[in-house]
């Protein structure tokens, strides 16, 4: 895949990189990403903590909700609704 790639032609790369963004943001990028690639590292080789079971929740007692009483504007517009039909006609 590389095969094609030499020494010269990685320096224009790199030269190409620096006139586009500079040797500061160059230099933040490339320590960042060493510092992404360590702790990688350093997290891959460290042991997983033991699992610890969650604390159980503690029981709520059963409570029935009560009836919701019947809506009255339900009856009322049932009641109206006839008065309605004879008015409009």
């Amino acid at each position: 895949m590389f095969e094609g790639i030499g020494p010269e032609k990685l320096l224009l790369i790199f030269a190409i990189l620096m006139l586009m963004f500079g040797g500061k943001r160059i230099s933040d990028v490339a320590t960042g990403l060493g510092r992404g690639i360590r702790d990688f590292k350093k997290a891959m080789n460290e042991p997983d903590p033991p699992a610890q079971p969650l604390p159980a929740a503690p029981a709520a007692p059963a409570q029935s909700l009560p009836a919701a009483p019947p809506a009255p504007a339900a009856a009322q517009l049932a009641e109206r609704a006839p008065e309605t039909r004879q008015s409009e006609g």
